[in-house]
């Protein structure tokens, strides 16, 4: 069941791309994932879905384990839905944490 308000919707979806990424269940992150995704990573480099895959394949399901959403803000334009959070990992420490911001089409 998808929770009802927009934000809810999001972060579910986040949610079973996380569990995705962990179990690296790449027929999931198909569904998930448009074959036109872009990924804007902080330090300015643009990655595409196969990019994005192959780092997956690389990373050890550790890094990902427990992420925790605060800070999570929505807005939206035409048919665009912008999510912006700062998550954390209890695997990486108390301080351990990444600001992430997406457009989700």
């Amino acid at each position: 069941m998808i929770p009802g308000t927009l934000e809810d919707t999001l972060l579910h979806l986040q949610k079973q791309e996380d569990r995705a990424e962990t179990e690296q269940d790449f027929a999931v992150l198909d569904k998930l994932i448009s074959p036109e995704f872009r990924l804007t990573r902080l330090d300015g480099e643009v990655w595409n879905r196969e990019q994005l895959y192959e780092d997956i394949r690389s990373s050890s399901s550790d890094y990902y384990y427990s992420p925790i959403y605060d800070s999570v803000k929505v807005a939206t334009a035409k048919d665009t839905a912008f999510m912006n959070y700062k998550i954390s990992f209890t695997n990486r420490g108390p301080n351990a944490t990444d600001t992430m911001s997406y457009d989700m089409n």
